[in-house]
């Protein structure tokens, strides 16, 4: 307005000479409008902690952090600052900018909201206020660009209602949101580096993971703050895996911290003491058991990969377990393209024993080829102690019973609970007087259900040997059901009599809801060739030497 008035009033003075009356003069305004944009200049300063965007190590060997020339800050206006109500704008009131690089910078630029700035107002300045944690590269170079979060606050000085000029008080000191960790990975023996091609780092709840675009070891990662939190780690070095993990660890904002870790190598052929598989470990490798007799074991409630595992157990009294024994309810992933090779301990004990009560699941698209070493279930149980239930999903799986034992389901005198099979292509030998799928001589199991996949099961000796089931003299097996959604089932037995040959022990044999059988019979050779039912349901049936194929 003082720009209009000057060149009013020029223009006046030229009029009054060429004649015009002095009455025409107009008066200097008596008021000024307030601009619609305000402009403000802020000193901001790193502080004493990394805190912005240019971060790097100093002549002291510290973590500095430095400003970067247009670095954008976001302002937000602070409503009842300081009390229970206080809450901020929900979008930025203004974009202040960087106008020089260092440890102290000034930040100018517009508020553009509707908001009207006044002296005493508290403003929260955000850089970066959207950090993506989640994926990072490991380097201190992707934290400046994507996740190094800092944050400031300053109180309104003055506002120039006429330039739009506002100013704050002091020095804009601004603080980092999150800290920053360089973890440097370390082989068992504390030494040789681990160069990680990928880590996955979670820290409580929160995960984060990282993809190095060249293999590191030493891989800096921005983490949320966290309070005494479990944090571990998964790191793939080519086809080696490692995990570490500890309990009781404090991450502060603003603080950086070099962390040694010493990996625990999942290649079993490097152990040197028993082992518990935890949650999310790939295990490879091979574990000998005659040069180490360690015991494999899954922690409750976790998900194992097997990649490439070879577990041959050693068959000695000192070594009474399984090739894997599960310590609760555990699934165990096929990794796809691999063969995996379990056999079990000491003879009585099978290659995989669920654990009692739980469910073991079997999954993934890889190959599993599941043994005792003597005379034990494949997967199962082992005398005196029962096993629970087992779900194979997918996979190639092998699983062989030796002795007085099943391929999958009890061993010998003991039980297991259900037995579902619902995909991939599973294939069981059952041992003497036992199910290749259920009850072995004088132990029990739950219902089973095959309801998919391709399976083959075998009674390979005719001596009280059944395919699926009890063996009929002192075994139970409550049902057994079959279902359309498999692809194709082979049932051998060896005395080609039936595949059933004892399945007395069965209260009932089902396909789909339909109850086909619901009495005590020693041969149901009948069923799979004269009950209307079944043939109705699974019309493709048919029988040759002792082997029954089932199809729909």
């Amino acid at each position: 307005m003082k720009k209009i008035y000057k060149y009013l009033t020029l223009g006046l003075i030229a009029g009054h000479v060429l004649g015009f009356s002095a009455c025409n003069t107009l008066d200097e305004p008596s008021t000024t409008e307030s601009p619609k944009t305000y402009t403000m200049t802020v000193t901001a300063s790193k502080g004493d902690d990394p805190t912005t965007r240019a971060l790097g190590f100093g002549s002291d060997g510290k973590l500095n952090a430095t400003w970067t020339a247009g670095d954008a800050v976001q302002v937000y206006h602070v409503f009842n600052p300081g009390t229970p109500s206080e809450m901020e704008s929900t979008t930025p009131d203004g974009t202040l900018y960087a106008q020089s690089s260092g440890a102290t910078t000034t930040l100018t630029g517009t508020f553009t909201s509707s908001y009207t700035p006044a002296a005493g107002d508290v403003l929260r300045l955000r850089f970066n206020d959207k950090p993506n944690y989640t994926n990072q590269e490991g380097t201190l170079d992707y934290i400046a660009a994507n996740c190094d979060y800092a944050t400031a606050e300053i109180t309104v000085d003055a506002v120039d209602a006429v330039t739009g000029n506002v100013t704050a008080a002091g020095i804009a000191e601004f603080a980092n949101q999150q800290a920053i960790v360089k973890f440097s990975l370390k082989h068992p023996d504390g030494t040789t580096p681990v160069a990680a091609t990928s880590l996955t780092v979670k820290v409580g709840s929160t995960t984060y993971n990282v993809t190095p675009t060249t293999a590191a070891s030493d891989i800096y990662i921005a983490i949320k703050k966290a309070s005494n939190k479990t944090v571990s780690l998964k790191a793939t070095d080519g086809a080696d895996h490692y995990r570490y993990e500890k309990s009781g660890i404090s991450f502060a904002v603003g603080q950086y911290y070099a962390i040694g870790v010493k990996m625990t190598s999942l290649n079993l052929s490097t152990l040197s003491s028993d082992f518990t598989a935890l949650d999310g470990d790939v295990l490879t490798g091979t574990l000998d058991g005659d040069t180490q007799p360690y015991k494999i074991s899954i922690a409750d409630g976790a998900t194992v990969t097997l990649s490439g595992v070879t577990i041959n157990g050693t068959n000695s009294n000192s070594c009474m377990w399984a090739g894997i024994t599960c310590l609760g309810d555990a699934t165990i992933v096929l990794d796809e393209g691999t063969t995996n090779t379990v056999r079990g301990f000491y003879y009585a004990y099978p290659g995989i024993q669920p654990a009692a009560g739980k469910t073991l699941t079997i999954e993934g698209t890889g190959t599993l080829n599941a043994s005792n070493n003597g005379s034990a279930a494949g997967i199962g149980s082992v005398d005196p102690v029962s096993c629970g239930d087992i779900h194979i999903k997918s996979g190639n799986i092998t699983a062989t019973g030796s002795g007085l034992n099943s391929g999958i389901g009890s061993g010998h005198y003991s039980s297991c609970g259900t037995i579902t099979i619902s995909g991939g292509n599973v294939t069981a030998y059952g041992g003497t007087s036992s199910a290749a799928i259920g009850c072995a001589n004088g132990g029990s199991c739950g219902a089973i259900l095959i309801e998919g996949g391709t399976v083959s099961a075998t009674a390979t000796h005719s001596s009280n040997s059944t395919c699926i089931g009890g063996n009929g003299i002192d075994s139970y097996c409550p049902s057994v059901t079959f279902t359309r959604g498999i692809t194709r089932m082979t049932l051998t037995n060896a005395n080609e009599i039936s595949i059933c040959d004892f399945i007395s022990a069965s209260d009932h044999i089902m396909a789909d809801t339909h109850d086909i059988v619901n009495k005590r019979s020693n041969a149901v050779n009948w069923l799979f060739n004269y009950d209307s039912t079944f043939t109705g349901l699974f019309p493709n049936t048919s029988f040759s030497t002792g082997t029954w194929t089932i199809a729909p």
